[in-house]
């Protein structure tokens, strides 16, 4: 039950969803990414805060450890160390994909803003 609870968290922060999605009828997280998942469409899972800044296979993969997790058989589950050992794999994805990213420095980031005008920005709601 440990391991179902974790991939119901993980779906939750992979998708930015809450456990139980209300539309036309109340839907369970790992069904409404199944649905998705089975026509291979990772952009609609995941947040969509994330802009698309991630790679779309350690993004895939993490969504299909969750999904192991909260299989029905629970006999088909996998263990924690499985999840936590293919979870590490998807983060050294990410983490060689950022260190290919170029770093803005400070003098940067204020020429960039400086850039826009002199507009100040929208208040926040």
């Amino acid at each position: 039950s440990d391991v179902y609870s974790f991939g119901v968290v993980l779906l939750e922060i992979v998708t930015a969803k809450p456990a139980i999605i209300k539309s036309e009828e109340r839907m369970h997280i790992s069904q409404w990414v199944e649905s998705l998942l089975s026509r291979e469409n990772i952009v609609e899972i995941l947040d969509p805060s994330l802009c698309g800044d991630y790679d779309p296979n350690s993004a895939f993969k993490t969504v299909e450890i969750a999904v192991a997790c909260v299989c029905r058989n629970s006999g088909q589950r996998p263990r924690m160390s499985q999840v936590v050992t293919a979870l590490k794999e998807s983060l050294a994805v990410e983490i060689e994909r950022k260190k290919d990213l170029p770093v803005l420095s400070t003098d940067s980031v204020e020429d960039l803003a400086l850039g826009f005008g002199s507009n100040p920005p929208p208040r926040l709601r």
